[in-house]
């Protein structure tokens, strides 16, 4: 199940188990004007606004709305990251349950899609699971993507782009601008190998995760296709196209990141229990016209860069 809860993605099996949950922010970051830079250094901790689609049917065409999930906005040359932040395996008494590494986050696995287009390892997101090489994310701690594998092994920062230029990795690859966006798939790890991997020990005085799964009424979605009323309203946002409307992810420079390595088998993934979300990126008209919200006046500006020690170029203001 996923929920939208301020501006975040709370995701939870608790069919699974009962600790299974994780939350996921799409970021700001700084753009890297250099090639190698590490990426931890373009965090920016602020988070892009999220809403539900659903909320705005009489006002987004019927191919993104079929897809369900989420939209944001962007504007165009701004950069993204994606944080996941599992939660702590925390039971009722405080205690934790860790892992032989210390480690006490339930772990997940997640596949990120840029237009549909595998984000790890610059295959397609619905190509077969492969732990060799490895063509997914392993969550076991907070962690955050900044780019995405360029087919030769560099990873590449994430630039937001309009569609049907030819600039997206989707176009590229594919020659095609149908999707756009960022999709994600994410598992948890089976309850049996989780219990087999982590004991219970007791500490005093853990806070309790932010955004706990018990408390706060939200609005589930899913990435998966759904019948629409026959009968609505339409309005002018909804006869555009989509590439006039959302946008989708190109290269940026080649930056410094790295993310774990899957410890356990392919085997011990939940893979019969999974969440997908489906991310719409809206330009600014866009996003003004369909939500009425204005968004923020420019990306990131040149005296925050300058603040932060990060190069700064004009391209960075293009709308």
């Amino acid at each position: 199940m996923i929920e939208l809860r301020n501006d975040s993605l709370l995701v939870s099996f608790p069919e699974v188990h009962p600790l299974a949950a994780m939350t996921i922010t799409f970021e700001k970051a700084f753009r890297a004007a250099r090639t190698g830079l590490e990426a931890s250094k373009l965090s920016t901790g602020a988070k892009f606004p999220l809403k539900h689609i659903d909320d705005y049917a009489e006002k987004i065409p019927d191919a993104l709305l079929k897809r369900g999930g989420v939209i944001l906005p962007m504007h165009q040359s701004e950069a993204l990251a994606i944080r996941f932040m599992p939660h702590k395996a925390q039971a009722a008494d405080g205690s934790l349950y860790k892992n032989d590494d210390d480690k006490s986050w339930y772990p997940f696995i997640v596949a990120v899609g840029c237009g549909l287009i595998n984000a790890v390892s610059g295959g397609g997101i619905k190509d077969k699971l492969s732990a060799n090489p490895q063509n997914y994310l392993f969550i076991d701690e907070p962690a955050t993507l900044y780019g995405m594998n360029d087919r030769s092994g560099a990873t590449r920062q994430f630039i937001a782009s309009p569609l049907g230029k030819g600039i997206t990795v989707e176009e590229q690859l594919t020659g095609s601008a149908e999707y756009g966006g960022i999709q994600l798939i994410i598992s948890p790890l089976k309850k049996k190998t989780f219990e087999e991997h982590y004991a219970l020990q007791f500490q005093y005085n853990i806070p309790q995760e932010c955004g706990t799964v018990r408390s706060c009424v939200s609005k589930a979605f899913s990435l998966a296709e759904r019948a629409l009323p026959r009968h609505r309203k339409i309005k002018s946002c909804r006869d555009y196209y989509c590439e006039d409307l959302s946008m989708g992810i190109s290269h940026g420079e080649r930056i410094c990141s790295t993310f774990n390595d899957d410890i356990y088998e392919l085997a011990d993934w939940d893979r019969k229990h999974y969440s997908r979300c489906f991310t719409h990126i809206l330009n600014s008209d866009a996003w003004r016209e369909i939500t009425g919200e204005e968004p923020e006046a420019t990306a990131l500006s040149e005296e925050e860069y300058r603040r932060h020690g990060v190069s700064w170029k004009q391209e960075y203001n293009e709308k």
